[in-house]
């Protein structure tokens, strides 16, 4: 460990950051807005409490919300300790919840750790439900695909609202009690006078079609997915709340394991990550909790996330000491301006200060579809590079991994020179794993383990659940051969394959 590196940086915290970093006993609670060097001080904290062995590496428990910011985490730490910063627990929620419920199961009355459902697990699971029992409304779609979308959605909306099969249930039937017990739903006059109102009767006809075999589907999703010992994301952190609830033990083995715990980007905590930490550690006295969050940049509001959580933290946590971080080291003030108008906060009212620098004004553009944002902007950048900008000073910012490709066909098809600027690394992007499929495929075609991967990857055209069926019916004994008894798609693919299988054996050289 570099004390020197660490008192070097220190010295160049402001006055803000310093405070948040020397915060060391009791709940504290950071408020910092964007490029306000959050990541540093959580990073500085860790280390200064190292530095004056307060707790060994292990003893600090450090959760984010997405792997990525685990792994910048880990690097920025490493900087200041080297090997010990492997040592001190960096992870997302549901990794840790995962962690515990590993080695706590038998708490829960489990006989084994359930095994985590992953999303293509997820989509097999409702294939088998929607395949294997009897439905008059939830239907296939057109090709043969099954329309589970929507489900899926529904579903993962009430476990995060925290709403049983039973409760989902009781609440449509209570809702159809209303609809025919309402005065409202009778009409009063014309032929129909004395009747329910058409708008009523289709009310009811779909609650109790569609809505009721959706809720009769949640009970045989949730019931299979405890005969096969499964477990959905919601799931892991429903049994990490009922593991501490229910045993003293294991509140106390958290907190002694853990002197010191540190929460990422607090704002996008949901209620059940909120209740995890506020039964472990509400209760105790002076407790050495640090969040860092910002109200203004909710991201996760889909997975449950509320600022009421963050904002009551004050207020369960008695005694937590505030501090705000208001000096923007990465926008300058017009920017800032731009955002405070949209963004407001209920916790601080000092404005961000923003670096000195050029500023150049901002032009708010309306568009209806995210297609036509990055046409209008592939548009200004046309402008300018005509007017004389160097194309390599252009940048096109957007929001999602999946909009780079779209905003690359965009751009070519303006005529501007366009280059990827992300950081993934070659062998990591979606099309290069597509192509290496194919080659160990081409390199093994006898093999059913490298076919059934090449199917399964929809970048060849065949439909996952078709493909998930076809190597139900195949196995072990899935070939080229077999593929030709496939659909269309699988049949295409196989003759493909084949040819370019018979040109590499001809090619290869011994």
């Amino acid at each position: 460990m570099s004390s020197d590196r660490f008192q070097k940086e220190y010295k160049k915290l402001n006055s803000q950051q310093r405070e948040a970093v020397d915060a060391i006993d009791g709940p504290v609670m950071v408020i910092a807005g964007p490029g306000t060097g959050k990541t540093k001080v959580l990073t500085m904290r860790i280390v200064k409490i190292l530095e004056e062995g307060l707790s060994p590496a292990d003893g600090i428990l450090c959760l984010t919300f997405t792997n990525s910011g685990v792994r910048a985490m880990r690097e920025r730490l490493t900087e200041f300790t080297g090997s010990s910063a492997s040592r001190v627990v960096i992870s997302t929620f549901h990794s840790f919840a995962s962690s515990l419920i590993e080695e706590f199961y038998e708490e829960l009355s489990l006989e084994r750790p359930p095994r985590l459902l992953d999303e293509k697990d997820a989509v097999l699971l409702y294939d088998d439900l929607l395949e294997n029992n009897d439905w008059k409304h939830l239907r296939l779609r057109s090709g043969g695909e099954h329309n589970f979308g929507d489900l899926k959605s529904l579903i993962s909306l009430l476990k995060r609202e925290r709403i049983s099969p039973e409760q989902y249930r009781e609440a449509i039937e209570a809702e159809i009690f209303q609809i025919r017990n309402n005065p409202e739903s009778i009409s009063s006059k014309g032929p129909t006078k004395g009747q329910m109102k058409s708008v009523d009767k289709e009310k009811i006809r779909n609650l109790e079609g569609r809505t009721i075999e959706t809720a009769r589907f949640y009970e045989l999703y949730e019931k299979t997915k405890k005969e096969r010992n499964r477990a959905d994301y919601n799931d892991i952190l429903e049994y990490i709340v009922e593991l501490v609830r229910k045993s003293s033990n294991v509140r106390d083995t958290i907190r002694e394991r853990y002197l010191y715990v540190l929460v990422d980007e607090h704002q996008d905590s949901n209620k059940v990550q909120n209740e995890f930490l506020n039964v472990v550690w509400a209760d105790v006295e002076r407790p050495n909790v640090f969040v860092v969050g910002d109200d203004r940049q909710l991201i996760y509001s889909f997975s449950g996330a509320s600022l009421s959580h963050f904002e009551n933290f004050l207020e369960t946590f008695r005694g937590t000491k505030l501090v705000t971080l208001i000096k923007n080291y990465r926008s300058t003030r017009n920017i800032l301006n731009l955002a405070g108008t949209f963004l407001k906060s209920t916790l601080v009212t000092e404005p961000l200060e923003g670096k000195e620098g050029e500023t150049h004004p901002i032009r708010l553009v309306e568009a209806e579809y995210p297609r036509d944002e990055i046409l209008a902007a592939g548009l200004e950048i046309k402008k300018k590079i005509a007017a004389g900008t160097v194309p390599k000073e252009c940048a096109l910012l957007v929001p999602k991994q999946a909009q780079v490709k779209t905003a690359l066909t965009i751009l070519k098809d303006l005529g501007l020179p366009v280059a990827r600027g992300d950081k993934s690394s070659f062998f990591q992007l979606s099309e290069t794993q597509s192509l290496l499929r194919l080659f160990r495929v081409l390199a093994s075609p006898y093999s059913p383990v490298v076919l059934s991967e090449l199917l399964l990857d929809g970048a060849f055209g065949v439909p996952f659940l078709t493909a998930h069926k076809f190597l139900r019916l195949y196995g072990r004994k899935l070939s080229l051969e077999s593929l030709e008894k496939g659909e269309d798609t699988i049949k295409n693919l196989g003759k493909i394959v084949a040819e370019l299988a018979k040109e590499v054996q001809k090619r290869s050289v011994y």
